[in-house]
């Protein structure tokens, strides 16, 4: 078995990619995520499909989805191999999930292989490793540590040897019969597994037994149960008469009823009709065009905001005219109140000029008193003249006085004839004189004409108003006159009494469904039923309430026909009690038979095992003959190398055996690799190839290099790949002068 050259069109990271291989060792060498794990994951995709062996349906593994590439839609590759010395191609559609076999000299599809069937996407690998997919990856292209570390591989493996050594071609395996043993004995379950046939009829069983026990014990309860019928029985008769006497009592309660129900029937019907009247009242509302009212009322409301208006200008109308008033008169009153000061000026001037007289003739009478008194020897005389010129003295300050106080009085008249003109309190012409002159007589005049102007602004504005409202009032009666209803109606009133309206019919709709609850709910035809029997006495010791005594009589019933029902089951008790221990019987002998078949699975679970054990001390032996002479050659050791059935090393160091964990890393890949080679040989013979995925990190220098050479003995007559991330592999080899191809990634 050859692979001669791969084409990969599309798959993982390869586009349209290549690789010739030699028939003996390739080293395919790479950087880390060049690629090789993707060449080798290839590989094995073409021949089995990424299907899961062992299943009914197709399962696919991650692998299928991990290597699917990211930039195309195409997913797919071919495979050249050489096997039984003829040339085949082995092309697969991952995308579709297709496979096709060509014959590599004839290019003509290939569909007559023993076993072929296109639906086994697997069968490729199948057919041409002779193995499924987890023996393939457990050995021919398995890391160093598979078989010897994991369980699962080294259990299959070792199935899939027994397999090979049974002389039919019933294709059995050990393992697989022992699971289907144990899917059988799962299916029947135990006494425990409430959902299995077994435990299923260990629990009807006692299900059987536990009615058997109480149809047993139904015989003592007949007695009873026909005086509790007969008690029962005499309390329906009893309860049935005391119903028949209170429903006579309740239909003449519910005529009374029905004459209260009547009158307030009556009532709605007499309240329904003068709603009605009062909806008639104002159905001229109805020929009312609402943009009509609403017209009257914005003319209204203009109406009314040119009233307000008027009211405003009005007003500012009159306190301008007083204003008006008041400056001209002050104005008029500043220009008389001029001429008045010259006169009171002229009054204080006669006033001081008179006061100076009489003040210098007094002065003048005293000192001739004082002269005359000095010159004078006559004490008459002195005294004549004395009183004289006392008697001219009081004359002239009288005289005086009196003309001062009438220009004074004048004064005083002019100044506060001023005061209340000019609505001031000044008391002196200088006071007087100094208001008016600080009066702007100018600035007056401004107000005063600025007042004039606005009030002619105001009769304008009130001028207008008055026509615009008289324009409104014109077109109002103008609507009045087109619809007479709207004379019927106060603008405001309106909505109001538009929405009484919608309320009202409301109300009447509220009544007629309260009359058609009454007509549906009672039946006035009672009331003609005139031939009602007295209402019977109900004694104190009966239920008096009809529903309550309905209950009763309902439970009464329930419990009576329990009763029967329980009754007629006891009269069959025999017949069901005979039935029910039939039933047991069956049951418990269908559970004596699943008990014998489970001892019988046992039985053959048994004897596989120790025929499985019987066909692996037949290979078992050999396998370790030809890894104890490739040990002999290329390890040189003084160790006894032994096998067991799951192909755990066991080493014996002359005193003891020492299980494999003892063993350094590198031993242990070394003895992994000869026991891989020796069941390949037992598996296949000499037509077997190996690939191994930078398996062999884990050895030095020395050990490698004996490795290699095996390999390349090896290949002479079976192909080996080698994928490496290292150049020690080149190197070693160059060293042994192996021949081998070299392919750089």
């Amino acid at each position: 078995m050859k692979i001669l050259r791969l084409d990969i069109k599309s798959f993982g990271k390869f586009h349209n990619f290549n690789i010739d291989f030699y028939d003996g060792l390739n080293l395919i060498e790479g950087r880390n995520e060049s690629g090789k794990t993707t060449i080798s994951k290839f590989i094995e995709g073409v021949f089995y499909g990424f299907t899961k062996p062992y299943t009914k349906r197709t399962v696919y593994t991650n692998d299928y989805e991990k290597y699917r590439p990211w930039d195309g839609e195409e997913y797919e590759g071919s495979i050249e191999i050489e096997y039984k010395s003829k040339v085949y191609i082995i092309y697969r559609d991952f995308k579709n999930k297709t496979y096709s076999i060509f014959d590599g000299q004839k290019g003509s599809e290939i569909n007559d292989l023993e076993g072929f069937d296109k639906n086994n996407l697997a069968f490729p690998g199948e057919y041409f490793f002779c193995m499924p997919l987890d023996i393939f990856q457990a050995t021919q292209k398995s890391d160093l540590y598979e078989i010897t570390n994991y369980k699962e591989s080294s259990q299959a493996i070792s199935d899939f040897l027994i397999n090979s050594n049974i002389d039919d071609t019933s294709n059995f395996s050990a393992k697989r019969a022992i699971e289907k043993l144990k899917k059988y004995k799962n299916e029947i379950g135990t006494k425990n597994s409430s959902n299995k046939p077994l435990g299923l009829l260990y629990k009807e069983k006692d299900k059987l037994e536990s009615e058997i026990s109480i149809l047993r014990s139904n015989s003592n309860e007949v007695g009873v149960i026909e005086k509790k019928l007969k008690s029962l029985e005499e309390k329906n008769e009893r309860l049935a008469d005391n119903k028949k006497r209170l429903q006579v009592k309740d239909k003449k309660a519910r005529i009374d009823k029905l004459d209260e129900v009547r009158s307030y029937k009556m009532k709605l019907l007499k309240e329904r009709a003068e709603l009605l009247e009062e909806i008639n009242s104002l159905s001229y509302l109805q020929e009312i065009d609402i943009d009509d009212i609403n017209k009257l009322q914005k003319n209204k409301e203009s109406i009314n905001g040119i009233n307000k208006r008027y009211n405003d200008l009005y007003k500012e109308k009159t306190i301008l005219e007083g204003d008006y008033v008041k400056s001209k008169d002050k104005i008029d009153l500043i220009n008389n109140f001029r001429d008045s000061l010259e006169e009171l000026r002229d009054s204080e001037s006669k006033i001081s000029k008179l006061t100076n007289r009489r003040n210098i003739l007094s002065l003048i009478l005293v000192a001739m008193i004082f002269v005359i008194y000095f010159l004078s020897n006559s004490l008459i005389f002195t005294i004549v003249m004395g009183l004289v010129s006392a008697l001219l003295i009081g004359f002239v300050v009288f005289f005086y006085n009196f003309r001062i106080k009438h220009y004074q009085k004048g004064k005083m008249k002019k100044i506060a004839t001023i005061n209340l003109g000019l609505d001031t309190s000044m008391e002196s012409s200088d006071e007087l004189e100094a208001y008016m002159n600080g009066y702007n007589i100018e600035e007056s005049y401004i107000y005063f004409n600025n007042l004039k102007d606005r009030l002619d602004e105001l009769y304008e504005s009130l001028d207008e108003l008055e026509a615009y409202e008289k324009k409104l009032e014109k077109e109002n009666k103008h609507l009045i006159n087109e619809n007479k209803s709207l004379s019927k109606v106060d603008i405001n009133d309106y909505m109001v009494k538009l929405s009484g309206l919608d309320n009202l019919r409301d109300m009447v709709e509220e009544k007629d469904r309260e009359l058609k609850r009454i007509n549906a709910d009672y039946d006035f035809s009672l009331l003609a039923d005139e031939s009602l029997d007295d209402v019977a006495e109900i004694r104190e010791d009966d239920i008096g309430n009809l529903e309550i005594l309905d209950k009763e009589l309902e439970s009464n019933i329930v419990s009576i026909s329990k009763l029967k029902e329980r009754y007629r089951n006891l009269q069959e008790s025999s017949k069901l009690l005979m039935e029910k221990e039939e039933s047991l019987f069956d049951v418990n002998k269908r559970i004596d038979e699943y008990n014998d078949e489970l001892k019988a699975l046992d039985l053959a679970q048994e004897i596989i095992n120790k025929s499985s054990n019987r066909l692996q001390d037949s290979f078992i032996p050999r396998i370790n003959d030809k890894v104890r002479e490739m040990i002999s050659l290329y390890l040189r050791s003084d160790k006894t190398y032994n096998l067991d059935e799951n192909f755990n090393v066991n080493v014996f160091d002359g005193k003891k055996f020492h299980p494999q964990n003892n063993l350094s890393s590198g031993t242990l890949g070394q003895i992994a690799l000869f026991i891989r080679i020796a069941i390949l040989e037992e598996l296949m013979g000499e037509d077997y190839m190996m690939i191994f995925d930078d398996a062999f990190v884990q050895l030095d220098y020395i050990r490698y290099t004996k490795t290699l050479k095996l390999l390349s003995q090896l290949s002479t007559t079976n192909q080996v790949i080698i994928f490496s991330c290292h150049l020690r592999e080149s190197e070693i080899l160059d060293e042994l002068k192996v021949d081998y191809r070299k392919i750089g990634l």
